[in-house]
């Protein structure tokens, strides 16, 4: 098990999704093949309108 951060409520506001967010794209870019490619996040073509949800970097 992987600890994000010993005191999630002292980062700011989305780092700790930011941080998970990260780690699960390091993972599956180590493994590929052990991630579920069927979930329906990725059947969704990209629109312009899904950029006012993403998170990105803060600093």
């Amino acid at each position: 098990m992987t600890t994000i951060s010993d005191q999630p409520a002292s980062l700011p506001e989305g780092e700790l999704t930011r941080r998970y967010r990260d780690m699960l794209e390091d993972a599956i870019r180590r493994q590929p093949d052990s991630y579920l490619w069927s979930h329906k996040r990725w059947k969704r073509v990209w629109k312009d309108e899904y950029a006012s949800l993403w998170i990105e970097e803060s600093h």
